[in-house]
């Protein structure tokens, strides 16, 4: 299974994001705000990046 997930900066982009998914047959699931799920997904993705990142990259990441 892929995950992917995608936040709008207005409620009107967020609404054309689930159009779209809709169209798509893509599942899709709202998490809202408090939800324990977005901690979760959050940690796994900063994890992934850090793995993916060379010291140099992380480097420079920092210092933006």
């Amino acid at each position: 299974m892929h995950i992917a997930i995608l936040s709008a900066e207005s409620e009107s982009d967020f609404n054309i994001i689930i159009e779209l998914s809709k169209k798509l047959n893509f599942r899709t699931k709202v998490l809202s705000g408090n939800e324990s799920e977005i901690n979760w997904l959050q940690m796994a993705n900063e994890s992934a990046l850090i793995e993916w990142l060379t010291p140099e990259e992380d480097e420079v990441w920092k210092n933006l």
